[in-house]
């Protein structure tokens, strides 16, 4: 298969380039839109001087070299991440999460208005939403239903890039991995175990409903990685793809300080909770 080959020839070096390229392309929509030119331009130049060093950054260490054996499991487990990714309703053809209504207008305003968005007082509207900013940008030249199936496009690439580089950080590809990864959970499980067992079991089928799960006096939310993936796909895609990069030690050496600031970029939250990791 010459899908197959192709990407067993695929360095290190150049997987860290494109992801860094994947990640920095929003921030840069966003320099240009929000930023004038004095400030924005020198910035600008010191990423691009980064991404140069980077592709010249010689490494010849393939990134899978067991992909051959494992493409059968390499396409199901990514597959299953695109359909629950479709199925957050970003596309508009399935129910969305209830903060949607909101982000929806949001993203209207990036695609039908000029950037810096303005509010009705004057002030300029900011939000974390770097990663609407590609698709806002189709949308602008193609209209309403390019934006949304490129938002999809992205995040999807986003997420593939992601469990690559945990694949690369176990050394195996397999489907029951991403099956934890969907499934896996902080330490407020044990908490919803104790005190609302039943919640556990409802954890997949109230991943599509509009609303949390409700238990008594108590909103028991079991938040796992695809909970997560319905309710901030924007925020989830790359601050997972910046966890994945860290996990490998020619990354986090040199790079932790563009990654924390690409973090703090996309959610200030996010950043937080890595800088103390």
């Amino acid at each position: 298969m010459n899908i197959v080959k192709n990407i067993e020839n695929v360095n290190t070096t150049t997987l860290d380039a494109f992801a860094f390229l994947y990640l920095l392309i929003p921030c840069i929509l966003f320099i240009f839109g929000w930023f004038n030119i004095w400030v924005s331009a020198p910035i600008i130049l010191v990423l691009a001087i980064i991404l140069v060093k980077l592709f010249f950054h010689s490494n010849n260490t393939k990134i899978f070299p067991f992909f051959k054996r494992s493409c059968k499991e390499f396409i199901p487990s990514i597959t299953i991440f695109f359909i629950y990714i479709f199925l957050t309703g970003i596309t508009w053809n399935w129910k969305q999460h209830v903060d949607f209504f909101v982000r929806n207008d949001i993203f209207y305003d990036l695609v039908y208005n000029s950037w810096p968005p303005k509010l009705s007082d004057g002030r300029y509207f900011l939000y974390y939403f770097q990663s609407w900013l590609p698709a806002a940008l189709v949308g602008k030249l193609f209209g309403w239903t390019a934006a949304l199936w490129a938002n999809f496009v992205w995040f999807c690439l986003g997420i593939t890039l992601a469990i690559i580089y945990v694949y690369r950080f176990l050394g195996v590809v397999s489907f029951g991995i991403a099956v934890i990864i969907m499934s896996w959970n902080g330490l407020e499980l044990i908490p919803c175990a104790l005190l609302a067992p039943w919640s556990i079991g409802k954890t997949f089928s109230e991943a599509f409903a509009l609303n949390d799960h409700v238990a008594g006096d108590y909103n028991y939310i079991t938040e796992t990685v695809s909970y997560s993936m319905k309710n901030i796909c924007h925020v989830f895609v790359p601050i997972s793809l910046i966890c994945g990069m860290l996990l490998h030690d020619n990354i986090r050496k040199i790079y932790t300080p563009l990654l924390g600031t690409l973090a703090l970029m996309y959610s200030p939250m996010s950043s937080i909770a890595l800088s103390l990791s």
